[in-house]
């Protein structure tokens, strides 16, 4: 890794950015920090560790979230709704196999972000394309205990 050829070989070429496939990550890369960026500004920085879970070549990754802040006023705006009062998580779906896989999510989603991804079988889901991506922000399920 210390060799001279090594770094030469790693070192980024910028005139290569406007060619493909070059030009179709960089723009990826720039939606994905767009989102990131919207998420941050509604909900503040998620700091607890999220659950995860495989289900053939699909990975599901759960955070919960803090209050959403949405449009609302400085003073609290519309907290008292019970749309603000329910529990939300952000949830990202990702399809790591070749072939499409179809992920359904697990409350009333908004969808936040997507990548090679389209309307599923399920009136609710997405299937996936090799490298799909859904990243969503979904009402937590009810838990059984109350």
């Amino acid at each position: 890794p210390n060799a001279l050829s090594t770094f030469e070989a790693s070192r980024l070429r910028w005139d290569e950015r406007e060619l493909s496939p070059h030009r179709e990550r960089l723009a990826l890369v720039q939606r994905l920090l767009a989102a990131r960026h919207a998420l941050i500004r509604r909900f503040g920085v998620v700091e607890h560790g999220g659950k995860w879970v495989v289900v053939g070549d699909a990975l599901s990754v759960r955070w919960a979230l803090g209050a959403d802040a949405g449009d609302a006023p400085a003073s609290g705006g519309g907290a008292d709704t019970p749309e603000a009062a329910a529990a939300l998580v952000l949830a990202i779906r990702v399809n790591f196999g070749a072939g499409p896989v179809e992920v359904v999510p697990q409350g009333k989603a908004e969808l936040v972000f997507s990548h090679a991804a389209a309307p599923g079988m399920q009136a609710d889901g997405w299937r996936l394309g090799r490298g799909g991506i859904v990243v969503t922000v979904e009402t937590a399920p009810e838990s059984p205990h109350g």
